[in-house]
């Protein structure tokens, strides 16, 4: 699979509220050849720390209105990336956060990692592009969540 013509979704939930992580700061990040895409999500009013990185870019919350991306972590949250056409778009809950060019990028994906700072969930992913579903899985009646992974072992 191609940077140019790629489709990721996840439902999530940044299971903690408070502590370390009282803004629920959670990152998906795409792996690509040489490059990462990472999307930033957080509790709504914290949106002003987000980064967000493309190709060597960062987007900053400082700088930009990233409100978009400021989520209610009590409920499922779904995010969905998509690139088309030399063009990429981020959505949450169903609504554009933000689109931006490939700029010609076709880089080779690699995978994705999710890291929430805390404890999270995942309730369900998909993963294709215009010719194939390579995975689609839904945890809807069992909940995979970050306390199911042992990563010591790995």
């Amino acid at each position: 699979m191609r940077l140019d013509d790629l489709n990721f979704s996840a439902t999530i939930k940044n299971d903690v509220n408070g502590g370390q992580n009282v803004c629920q700061n959670t990152l998906i990040t795409l792996l690509l050849e040489g490059e990462a895409i990472s999307i930033p999500l957080s509790k709504l009013g914290c949106m002003s720390d987000l980064e967000l990185w493309f190709f060597g870019r960062t987007i900053r919350g400082k700088n930009k209105d990233m409100s978009k991306f400021g989520v209610d972590f009590k409920e499922w949250v779904t995010v969905d990336f998509a690139s088309k056409n030399n063009n990429m778009s981020i959505l949450v809950n169903g609504e554009e956060a933000i689109n931006l060019p490939l700029a010609g990028k076709i880089n080779k994906f690699y995978g994705f990692v999710f890291s929430f700072g805390s404890t999270g969930s995942i309730r369900g992913l998909k993963l294709s592009n215009s010719k194939k579903v390579y995975l689609a899985e839904d945890y809807s009646k069992s909940v995979l969540t970050s306390q199911d992974i042992d990563l010591a072992d790995n």
